[in-house]
């Protein structure tokens, strides 16, 4: 598939003139991002927020299941890459759904779907309480569905917001932002609940609930706040 990506022509850029050798100096980026800050910083933090969870709870899942039901790998390893495969995949092709739907055209649109995502995610902080791992990966499957809705949704957003000569440069920063608290913060913090506060590695299902349940909801107020 990579190989075959080279045979695609860059898409021409439109509604800007290209000047060789010459690129927008990087205050001004910035500029531009402070300018629109009452929209930018809530819609970062919205995605940032969603990741800690996301990651955090994700790094964890197998860990999980193996403490809570006293399960090897070899016995949930089938249905949870199946799951991760058909929930991943199926957010995958219902984000590009959603993202052209008409309404996701109007203004606000795409955030509003934006806000209901970690919405959709919040069971997963409960698999910690589910009295089966068939149970569990049901509940877990609702963040791995919608994260990657998020993914295509949180694009589109990011190209409709940014002047052409930005997108890379926005998309750059979103990785950065997302990247530092969500890669480290979300697995960290669970740890830390579950050795420091709750004092059982058994309980690590429950850090779930303490950690991602407000970083979800966080999440969805924050995207509400960039609709503004």
């Amino acid at each position: 598939v990579g190989l075959l990506l080279l045979t695609v022509r860059e898409p021409q850029r439109r509604g800007v003139r290209e000047v060789a050798g010459q690129r927008p100096p990087l205050h001004e980026n910035f500029r531009f991002l402070w300018a629109q800050r009452r929209v930018v910083v809530p819609l970062y933090a919205g995605f940032c927020l969603h990741y800690v969870a996301f990651v955090g709870i994700s790094v964890w899942t197998a860990v999980f299941l193996t403490r809570t039901y006293q399960a090897t790998l070899t016995d949930f390893s089938a249905s949870l890459g199946l799951m991760l495969l058909l929930a991943g995949g199926g957010g995958y092709i219902a984000g590009g759904f959603f993202a052209d739907a008409a309404p996701m055209r109007s203004p606000g649109g795409l955030r509003m779907l934006l806000a209901i995502l970690p919405l959709v995610a919040l069971p997963s902080a409960l698999a910690g309480f589910a009295p089966s791992i068939s149970v569990a990966l049901m509940l877990l499957a609702t963040i791995s569905f919608a994260t990657p809705v998020m993914n295509v949704a949180m694009n589109a957003t990011v190209q409709d917001l940014m002047p052409n000569r930005m997108r890379g440069f926005s998309y750059a920063l979103l990785s950065v932002v997302t990247a530092l608290p969500a890669g480290a913060g979300g697995p960290q913090a669970i740890a830390f609940i579950t050795e420091h506060v709750l004092g059982d590695p058994a309980l690590v299902g429950r850090s779930f609930l303490i950690i991602g349940a407000p970083a979800l909801l966080a999440a969805s107020l924050c995207f509400l706040m960039s609709r503004r």
